[in-house]
């Protein structure tokens, strides 16, 4: 039995040799079909998965005559799969008749009689036969199709199958033309380590022998083309405008009990329904979410969807089949890592959302590494055709006394972090009574769209109305920088003051009756004392 010599990249061509059609032809490469024949067959001893074999066709013929061509050795047949055709259900619209008749076949005798002048027609006297007029109807009728990657559905199976190790080799068996190999790209794209055989019916004079699409002598096919790049669309798809586009990886810097869960789930809940974030940022509605959540328990996950009023969303194979929430949390039995096969099926379309990212990485946070080996498996959720991804990640301790948010001071750990996410945000608590989260991005590659820092409130509007509400939109508020330079020493700056000092002096009422309508306006718990001072300082300022 020979090694396997071949290349386990790449797309191996087999055309037909006919030296008498081009005696001149030149091998385009060392192998030989007979090469590849043996390496198929040395496949099945040495390969604990299948040969995956599409024939294109429903016929016996065809199968038959891909296995004669390995019984010419030893090999082992149950390593041999053809990949199923199947079934589809047609509707056919049927237009709509008039009513017609015609009269029944008659035989020769009943046509014509002799009589004393030779034959002569007889008249036929018969009742006509009548189809009767019929309205337009959909006719429904199944019909097998045979698999081939001419079809996206049959290309996710090949995919699905390479990624939970069925299948080590890929065999397309004469497909008839271009129309059937219309998706081998995205299979190739999502299985690179693949090896695909492709055998043609038709010999071309310029090629003989066997063709590897990628070998050494094929370097340019390793690059993008022209023709490639110009399908790529000149305006960026967005997931949520300003904060992710299509084929992002978004990260979000906050301390613990900062809120990012909240938030999270604020912007799964928009992308689920379709319905502007906030009420402000649009979004084009997911087909799927997948949230992982390995710190908090199922208890704890459901407490915060119940208040954001998100448990309908939940998938469930019994009760809710249209569910598009899908949820792993530290009470899952069969926990997924990020390099899952299990994951890269489930993520193909969807939006994803990890949060915290640390509890996936395995080695040392400051490790640079280790973060090496943590960022590559988020971007090969991007390569497994994830929508986009969103991580939540620890800042560092001191991060709750800065004045200016930026990259370098809102990420925990190595600068491994910072570099692979296409967009950075960070997320700053500054009042603890509303939870008022302060929002800026502070890195986005390649993005023109520009988005200014924008805060959100989570009491007492989550109880309320069942999500956040955005208080300041993007650009319109204090920088935090001024927020906290303006504070007095030991006291929090309030970004609501003037506006409560302006309720208050509007409000009609006693001292009391204003700090009780204040603090039902805006969530707080001011005493009357503290509004009386405001209204006092107030007055000083306009008396002349």
């Amino acid at each position: 039995m020979t090694e396997l010599t071949i290349n386990p990249r790449g797309i191996t061509h087999i055309w037909p040799h006919s030296t008498p059609i081009n005696p001149d032809a030149q091998p385009f490469s060392d192998e030989r079909e007979a090469d590849v024949w043996d390496d198929l067959r040395d496949m099945t001893f040495k390969k604990p998965c299948s040969i995956a074999v599409v024939t294109h066709t429903t016929l016996q013929n065809d199968r038959d005559s891909f296995l004669t061509q390995l019984k010419k050795d030893d090999f082992v047949f149950n390593r041999v799969k053809f990949l199923a055709s199947r079934e589809v259900e047609l509707q056919i619209h049927r237009p709509c008749t008039e009513a017609s008749s015609f009269q029944g076949l008659r035989s020769a005798e009943e046509e014509f009689k002799e009589g004393p002048n030779g034959w002569e027609e007889v008249p036929d006297t018969s009742t006509p036969i009548v189809i009767p007029a019929r309205p337009e109807w959909v006719e429904t009728c199944k019909e097998s199709v045979p698999f081939n990657l001419g079809e996206k559905l049959d290309a996710d199976e090949v995919v699905k199958q390479y990624r939970n190790h069925n299948i080590c080799a890929l065999v397309l068996w004469h497909p008839d033309g271009s129309e059937h190999l219309k998706y081998l790209s995205k299979v190739t794209a999502a299985c690179p380590d693949l090896p695909i055989y492709i055998f043609h019916w038709d010999y071309r004079a310029d090629k003989w022998g066997v063709e590897r699409e990628g070998g050494a002598a094929n370097w340019q096919t390793r690059f993008h083309t022209k023709t490639e790049a110009l399908t790529i669309p000149e305006s960026v798809d967005v997931v949520v405008r300003g904060l992710c586009n299509v084929g992002s990886v978004s990260m979000w810097g906050a301390l613990p009990k900062h809120g990012k869960s909240y938030l999270f789930l604020s912007i799964i809940k928009a992308l689920l329904s379709g319905k502007p974030w906030l009420d402000h940022f649009e979004v084009s509605k997911s087909k799927r979410v997948v949230y992982l959540v390995p710190e908090v328990g199922l208890r704890g996950v459901m407490k915060r969807l119940r208040k954001l009023r998100m448990v309908d969303y939940l998938y469930d194979h019994a009760s809710n089949l249209n569910g598009c929430l899908f949820v792993q949390t530290l009470s899952s039995r069969d926990k997924l890592k990020l390099d899952d096969a299990v994951l890269l099926h489930a993520v193909q379309g969807a939006d994803v959302f990890v949060d915290p990212l640390i509890r996936y990485i395995e080695g040392e946070e400051n490790n640079a590494s280790d973060q090496r080996i943590l960022s590559n498996k988020l971007l090969a959720l991007i390569s497994a055709e994830a929508r986009s991804v969103w991580c939540a990640h620890h800042s560092p301790k001191a991060f709750k006394d800065v004045t200016d948010i930026t990259t370098q001071n809102v990420l925990r750990g190595t600068g491994e972090f910072a570099a692979f996410p296409d967009i950075i945000f960070g997320v700053l608590k500054t009042n603890d009574e509303t939870s008022r989260l302060y929002i800026k991005c502070t890195d986005a590659r390649d993005d023109d769209e520009y988005l200014g820092d924008f805060e959100v409130e989570m009491r007492p509007w989550i109880d309320q109305i069942g999500d956040m509400k955005l208080v300041v939109s993007p650009g319109e508020g204090t920088p935090l920088r001024e927020q906290r330079g303006s504070s007095k020493s030991g006291r929090k700056n309030d970004p609501d003051r003037q506006a409560k000092i302006d309720f208050a002096k509007t409000f009609d009422g006693s001292l009391q009756d204003k700090a009780d309508a204040l603090n039902k306006q805006f969530g707080s718990k001011h005493s009357k004392s503290t509004v009386s001072g405001w209204v006092k300082e107030f007055d000083q300022e306009v008396t002349p």
